[in-house]
């Protein structure tokens, strides 16, 4: 978007984590030059000249503070004054309104969307995308989750007055096909996962708007040298022991860990992701 209303495009950015405290929840705008690049990170300043970070309490200490970590930021006019305003999702799953004052500036406080008296909120790793998607001229939030369903708050106000109504599932994350605990293959993948992101367009140029979603997944085989059956048969027996130790209060790392160690000789996992598109019937 063109963040800085300059002409050109920017890239906005949010932050997962935090390497330090003070990085909890920053925003970061690389600026477009007009050809093609851009310019490295810079962090986003609200207009008091301090970093933008959402809420506004103090930023508490390492990794406590699950309303700023695992920040996603998107941007548009939701209040219909010409200037783009950010709402940032969290790794909480709550959304917060940040409202802007042109040319890429933004307030210094922010406030949680809610529907009904109550924020509104996915299943973590909230991942907002502003889009109109049923087509009455005011911006919807979507959103994907850490479960991976894709959920629609629907703006029941209007340009100027935002008012959004609670989360109405568009997408059940698909589940994969298991069998005897264990999935293989990418045959047993038959739709987004986990940790789902999403963007809404018309992709088919059918005037109906369409989702593209990316997400997270493990791809399980065979270990080297061991057939599919051996494999489930050994990886059942592993499982087995897994929950003995489990139950019998053997939760230590080191036995977990070792434990683990030994599921490498049974199966090989790689966690990798894809990118869906589905159309709108």
């Amino acid at each position: 978007m063109d963040l800085d209303q300059d002409g050109d495009i920017d890239i906005l950015s949010g932050s997962y984590s935090r390497q330090s405290a003070d990085m909890a929840g920053l925003l970061q705008v690389l600026h477009g030059d007009g050809k093609g690049g851009f310019s490295p990170p810079e962090v986003l300043l609200a207009d008091d000249g301090e970093p933008l970070i959402i809420g506004n309490s103090e930023v508490e200490d390492d990794g406590g503070d699950v309303e700023r970590i695992c920040t996603r930021a998107a941007a548009g006019d939701l209040d219909g004054d010409g200037d783009l305003d950010l709402v940032v999702g969290n790794f909480e799953g709550t959304f917060y309104f940040v409202e802007g004052l042109g040319k890429g500036r933004f307030s210094a406080t922010s406030r949680k969307l809610q529907a009904e008296g109550k924020p509104l909120s996915v299943s973590g790793h909230g991942d907002p995308f502003l889009f109109d998607w049923d087509g009455d001229g005011d911006l919807d939030i979507l959103s994907g989750s850490a479960s991976g369903d894709v959920f629609l708050f629907e703006n029941r106000g209007d340009v100027h007055t935002p008012r959004f109504a609670k989360a109405k599932l568009l997408l059940k994350s698909a589940q994969p096909k298991v069998v005897d605990g264990v999935v293989f293959g990418e045959d047993a993948i038959t739709g987004p996962q986990s940790s789902t992101r999403v963007w809404a367009g018309d992709i088919n140029g059918d005037g109906k708007p369409d989702l593209l979603i990316g997400d997270m997944f493990t791809l399980t085989w065979p270990a080297k040298g061991l057939s599919e059956e051996v494999s489930r048969e050994r990886y059942s027996k592993w499982a087995d022991k897994l929950r003995a130790l489990v139950e019998s209060g053997e939760t230590s790392g080191e036995a977990i860990d070792a434990h683990y160690e030994r599921m490498k000789e049974i199966v090989r996992q790689e966690m990798t992701g894809g990118v869906w598109i589905l159309y709108q019937r």
